[in-house]
């Protein structure tokens, strides 16, 4: 089995209007610490960005303003006076950055070759168009791990895969990936949340009040915890939105797992699981 190492990863993002906070992205940033890996893959073409943003906005002269500044990024990320080399690191060199290229914070994401990671990265947050693009690599490399997991443990008699409960009162039937023992049935759901804070507070008050229905009518065979394993779509403010919904969460006695705790949590489910 392939071990598997944590990265963090940052999107370039081309931010026409600092004073909107929209931003494109055009490329992508990638540390992985236990390897000592740092890379970044940007677009070789602004052909995108004069299409969706029109010439009036993009010209001559912003492609090479553009293309200068992506040059001058890479430099910095390179250079040996302020070496990159823990996440700490690269967020004080995402703080450090004041112009129209930004970073967004790092966020974690999960792999065996940080090669293949930022090419995927690359792939699907950058190139790929935005209406067909799964919008967040994370969600499937995440549910990748875990679903290795729980198929071993599901051999052995120690889990459970693709369960559907029925919620108490509404009636609902609620389809989960993911279940173990460990004095409660726990109720794995992955779940993406939006990248804008209304909607992703709507799917988390669903949630929440899914398992507190759950929570307070235990089934014949004991109680039951629904756990949600969160990812948050890559935009300016998602850390934001992220702590609304785990603020939200903590309301209720529903388990909140963000995207840096999923290694932690695969040990304890190893750990725990009977």
């Amino acid at each position: 089995m392939e071990t598997l190492r944590q990265g963090w990863y940052s999107l370039i993002q081309y931010v026409p209007d600092p004073m909107r906070g929209e931003g494109i992205n055009v490329g992508v940033v990638l540390l992985c610490p236990d390897l000592g890996f740092l890379d970044a893959c940007m677009v070789t073409s602004h052909s995108r960005l004069k299409r969706m943003l029109g010439r009036e906005h993009f010209d001559a002269r912003a492609d090479h303003w553009l293309k200068t500044a992506e040059t001058a990024l890479r430099g910095r990320l390179r250079s040996t006076l302020s070496p990159i080399v823990t996440l700490a690191d690269l967020e004080r060199f995402v703080a450090t950055l004041a112009n129209d290229l930004w970073l967004t914070p790092p966020r974690l994401v999960v792999g065996s070759d940080p090669e293949l990671v930022l090419n995927d990265l690359m792939a699907t947050l950058v190139e790929a168009p935005a209406a067909t693009a799964p919008i967040l690599p994370l969600v499937s490399l995440a549910r990748q791990q875990l679903t290795g997991l729980f198929h071993r443990l599901a051999g052995e008699g120690r889990a459970r895969v693709k369960s559907t409960v029925e919620v108490p009162v509404t009636g609902e039937t609620l389809r989960v990936p993911y279940a173990y023992q460990n004095g409660a049935l726990n109720l794995v759901k992955p779940e993406l949340f939006p990248a804008t804070e209304g909607r992703a507070l709507t799917t988390a008050m669903k949630l929440a009040l899914t398992g507190d229905l759950l929570h307070r009518h235990p089934s014949p065979d004991g109680p039951r915890r629904l756990i949600v394993v969160a990812e948050f779509a890559p935009a300016v403010g998602a850390d934001e939105v992220a702590n609304r919904v785990a603020d939200l969460f903590a309301e209720y006695p529903v388990r909140l797992i963000l995207p840096d705790e999923v290694p932690a949590f695969i040990d304890e489910i190893e750990a725990q699981a009977h």
